[in-house]
């Protein structure tokens, strides 16, 4: 493009400063638009050769952030480049800007070093007026996809502070927030779940599909069954959105439901189900599994029409089924003592000796429990290899 070559001129010629250096990707992230190959290569030859020793701490967030926005994988050469600039700069972040690159290097699967979790807690327990609910949100998301456990004081005054601005969270900000702590594995306090029905009663009808799931999904990781009212308020804004919900949302709700062992009112249910015929198609086999495996632990009966599609779907795709998924799907069947396609039964089978030996003793006797509850006739060379598998694996 005109904006990329003119960059390029200006970056051979030496005229561009650090500012208009990293303005340039920072422009360039902040409407979404992928540059070419050849333009990140120079950016990042640029950043390391020439520029690193020069740029200010917003500089350093600014760049590192537009990585993370345009989800652009960073060389490790660039990474221990940028984590020498900032040690220099130290004394220029401020937990805004260091709170900003934590988050972008969970986007970007980067673990920080421990110098700069250091620097992050040192600036949250100093700068404590200047937390923001964007600030909480971000940090706890980076923790999480990092799988990286926060210290425990920082943690404890994490949810104080939760508490304190709650009020203020977005609903982008509320799930993320949620769905971190679950994912971190962070037992929350009674006063921080208060805090989050409070808000989420306030702010319901601004969720989108994703962030309800996420809120809904936090509570079946937790294994934490939500209140009444929550439900009930989570309900009304789910048939609100439900008909712009993907195959991953309309998958991950009815996962945790059925992980919960909630009751579907009649409303959410027709919702969910108008949605699923919708996106049925476009599901992976995670998708497909998690849908079959919760419809079955809180829905008797779904209909023929629903189990119908989700056979004709699911056959296409069983080859590419992990053995969970696999033997899940089994069992949500036999579960419900509702029998899946000839076409799927004959698929499942054929894949049997090519699966059995990836499955661990549990999931094959899934496999029996389920075939059993759908009375089905098991040749002589499946039961044999059923035995023998079973036999090695409980060993």
């Amino acid at each position: 493009s005109e904006f990329e070559s003119e960059f390029m001129n200006a970056q051979h010629d030496s005229t561009l400063t650090s500012q208009q250096f990293v303005n340039s990707l920072w422009a360039l992230a902040k409407c979404r638009i992928h540059p070419s190959s050849q333009f990140m290569k120079t950016w990042i030859t640029s950043f390391i050769q020439e520029h690193s020793q020069t740029l200010s701490s917003q500089e350093l967030t600014s760049s590192i952030w537009a990585f993370a926005r345009l989800e652009s994988k960073c060389s490790a050469e660039f990474i221990e480049v940028w984590f020498d600039a900032a040690r220099r700069e130290e004394s220029g972040f401020l937990l805004g800007y260091c709170s900003l690159c934590f988050w972008s290097f969970g986007v970007l699967g980067v673990t920080p070093t421990h110098q700069f979790l250091d620097l992050l807690y040192r600036l949250f327990e100093s700068e404590q007026e200047a937390i923001t609910s964007q600030i909480l949100s971000n940090c706890m998301h980076a923790f999480a996809k990092l799988n990286l456990d926060p210290d425990e004081k920082f943690v404890d005054e994490w949810m104080n502070q939760f508490v304190r601005l709650s009020s203020s969270f977005s609903a982008l900000e509320l799930s993320t927030s949620m769905w971190s702590l679950s994912k971190a594995q962070i037992d929350v306090t009674p006063e921080v779940m208060n805090a989050f029905y409070d808000q989420f009663k306030e702010i319901k009808m601004k969720f989108t599909g994703k962030q309800l799931a996420m809120c809904m999904w936090s509570f079946a990781h937790w294994n934490l069954k939500p209140t009444d009212e929550f439900i009930q308020y989570w309900s009304i804004a789910f048939c609100n959105v439900s008909k712009s919900t993907n195959a991953r949302t309309i998958s991950t709700t009815m996962w945790s439901f059925g992980r919960l062992q909630l009751t579907l009112s009649s409303n959410v249910y027709n919702a969910w189900k108008a949605r699923f015929f919708n996106t049925v198609q476009y599901m992976n086999s995670q998708e497909l599994a998690n849908s079959i495996w919760g419809l079955s632990r809180c829905v008797s009966d779904p209909g023929s029409m629903l189990l119908e599609a989700w056979c004709e779907n699911a056959s296409k795709k069983l080859s590419s089924f992990n053995p969970h998924e696999y033997t899940n799907s089994l069992y949500a069947f036999g579960k419900m003592r509702k029998s899946p396609s000839e076409l799927f039964i004959e698929l499942w089978m054929n894949r049997f000796d090519s699966a059995v030996s990836s499955l661990n003793a549990y999931e094959l006797v899934l496999v029996l429990w389920s075939l059993a509850r759908l009375e089905a006739r098991l040749s002589k060379e499946f039961r044999d290899s059923w035995k023998m598998h079973f036999i090695q694996k409980h060993k």
